[in-house]
């Protein structure tokens, strides 16, 4: 990983940071008790010691749990978003380059199948994951 500090972008990709860091950590789920955070092996069975949080808030510590499935919902959050925005790029893409000889009947051409809104939702889409992956 590549961290950098006084104010100079980090040049890690935040899902790949995730993954990575996911495929290192305690497997979760985890659970408080205590000052303690634990993975959960099944219910109410308790395996390692994730950390111990002893100078930490109740709300940090609610997030701390949370982390591993928090990552884990981002990265599949983010590969379906993926996907569906190349199918729709191919869409787009196939409907402002289509020339099927219909004249001015066909709906490819006549503009019908995708709207500005359309267009700029996937623009916000594609502006908010490479925000993600400059992460900023």
């Amino acid at each position: 990983m590549t961290h950098t500090t006084e104010g100079k972008q980090m040049t890690d990709k935040l899902i790949e940071r995730a993954k990575e860091a996911l495929e290192k950590a305690t497997p979760g789920p985890w659970e408080r008790q205590g000052d303690t955070i634990s993975e959960m092996l099944a219910d109410d069975v308790r395996g390692n010691a994730v950390c111990g949080i002893d100078d930490v808030n109740d709300e940090d510590a609610d997030l701390i749990v949370l982390a591993p499935d928090l990552a884990s919902a981002l990265i599949r959050e983010r590969e379906a978003a993926d996907r569906l925005a190349e199918i729709l790029d191919a869409a787009i893409t196939e409907h402002d380059t289509a020339n099927y000889d219909y004249g001015e009947e066909n709906p490819w051409t006549m503009g019908e199948w995708f709207t500005d809104e359309d267009r700029a939702v996937l623009a916000a889409y594609r502006k908010a994951q490479k925000e993600t992956d400059d992460d900023k």
